[in-house]
């Protein structure tokens, strides 16, 4: 989903060469209605920022969590990434920040053990 879509929409077709001024709006926020809708259910959100510092990407990622009441969230900077490299910080329910730094077929796999744990955890 996008954050984003055009606040009007041409139903006719616009001629090559013309320009276009588009106007964004804010979609719904889809996490945030099925944190709502299911509040039992395990949701890993995502945080993506772009050239923040640690400490405020794990600030909003803090408060991302706290919004939708998310099981975890993977905060990463976009400016960080790169093709071999996914480096994140995984925070969890009860604040623990844990540094991740792998592919992002690892990460994949840290998200993954890291629900495990969680739900190992709610029957024990």
């Amino acid at each position: 989903m996008l954050d984003f879509k055009p606040s009007t929409y041409s139903m006719e077709k616009v001629k090559s060469g013309s320009s276009w001024h588009i106007e964004l709006e804010p979609t719904v926020k889809i996490i945030e209605e099925v944190s709502c809708r299911y509040p039992d259910l395990k949701i890993v959100g995502f945080k993506l920022e772009y050239k923040v510092s640690r400490e405020e990407l794990i600030k909003r990622a803090q408060e991302e969590l706290m919004k939708i009441r998310a099981f975890l969230i993977v905060a990463n900077d976009l400016s960080e990434i790169e093709e071999e490299s996914h480096p994140a910080y995984l925070i969890n329910q009860k604040g623990d920040i844990k540094e991740f730094k792998g592919t992002k077929m690892e990460l994949a796999r840290e998200i993954f053990d890291e629900i495990e744990e969680g739900v190992i955890h709610c029957f024990m």
